[in-house]
């Protein structure tokens, strides 16, 4: 595996290294590719505007980022999704189930999850983020 070809020549600054793995990735000649990394790397650091804390909250530009940020973080932290994987085996053994029963469902819990995960994945690709983001806090709104 190897590092990314911009961050070995931008950050490492290291040329070869850098033309090295990205021949390895693109089996072609990357002399050109290279060229256009170098002559981008100025460009992305002068356009880049730091803002403190309180100009983050403040600038209308950026405000409904911010508040879609906090919304969403507050909306899994609500949900409970957070507390059921760190006290699964507590709320199984609590139920009546052995230790090693209350641990293989744990074990299903995360599974579950990571099949979700990709049944999230396609829909996403069907419906969109914004739509399915709506969707599901109506849903936990309501529920």
């Amino acid at each position: 595996m190897v590092e990314t070809p911009r961050y070995t020549l931008l950050e490492r600054e290291d040329r070869d290294q850098a033309e090295k793995d990205l021949k390895l990735l693109r089996g072609t000649d990357v002399k050109e590719e290279m060229d256009e990394m170098e002559a981008d790397s100025g460009e992305d650091d002068a356009d880049v505007e730091q803002m403190t804390v309180i100009q983050l909250f403040t600038d209308k530009t950026v405000r409904w980022q911010i508040i879609i940020i906090i919304v969403s973080q507050m909306g899994q932290q609500l949900c409970g999704i957070n507390a059921v994987f760190f006290y699964t085996n507590k709320i199984f053994a609590a139920a009546g189930f052995s230790n090693e029963t209350s641990t293989m469902i744990s074990a299903l819990v995360g599974l579950e999850n990571v099949i979700m995960t990709f049944v999230s994945m396609a829909l996403m690709d069907k419906m969109g983020r914004k739509s399915l983001q709506v969707y599901g806090y109506i849903i936990i709104t309501f529920l």
